[in-house]
C-alpha cells in the first residue's frame, strides 16, 4: 500500500536558515530566520497560511530569531542581537525594543502583560509588554 503525501500548498523562500518554530494565529503564520553572514539580516517574516504569500517582513539585524509570542495585536521575539521586539501585527512596525546584557536565544513566553526571557548574561528578565521597560531580572548563575 502506497503512502499518500499531502500535496504541497505553497513555498517561500526566506532567504536564511529557519532553526525557529513557527506561530500560527488567525490565519497568519510568523517565524524568523538565522542571517546567512554577518554583514546580512535576519527578519521575521509574516506570510498568509492560505496562500504563503509575504504579508510584512521586520529587519532584526545580524544574528538569530527565535520563535515568535504573540499577545493583545503584538508579537514579540527575541534575536541573538541582545534585543527583544515588540512588533505591531497589523503593520509591521516596530512598537519598542529592549536590550539585555548579552545574546538572547530563548523565546519569549507572555503571560498577564509581562513578557519573560532568558539571555547569555545569565539572567531571566521580566520586560512589561505595553512599554517595554524591565520589571526585574533574575541572575540564575552559570
Amino acid at each position: 500500500m502506497a503512502e499518500e503525501k499531502t500535496p504541497l500548498k505553497w513555498k517561500f523562500k526566506a532567504g536564511g536558515i529557519i532553526n525557529n518554530s513557527p506561530t500560527l494565529s488567525d490565519g497568519v503564520v510568523y517565524f524568523g530566520n538565522i542571517a546567512k553572514s554577518i554583514s546580512s539580516n535576519c527578519h521575521l517574516y509574516v506570510l498568509d497560511a492560505k496562500t504563503g504569500e509575504e504579508k510584512w517582513k521586520f529587519k532584526a539585524g545580524a544574528g538569530r530569531v527565535s520563535s515568535p509570542a504573540l499577545s493583545d495585536g503584538v508579537v514579540y521575539f527575541a534575536c541573538t542581537n541582545r534585543r527583544l521586539y515588540a512588533i505591531d501585527t497589523k503593520t509591521g512596525e516596530e512598537k519598542w525594543k529592549f536590550t539585555a546584557g548579552d545574546r538572547v536565544y530563548s523565546s519569549p513566553a507572555v503571560s498577564d502583560g509581562v513578557i519573560y526571557f532568558g539571555s547569555w548574561d545569565n539572567h531571566l528578565y521580566a520586560v512589561d509588554s505595553k512599554t517595554g521597560e524591565e520589571k526585574w531580572k533574575f541572575k540564575t548563575g552559570d
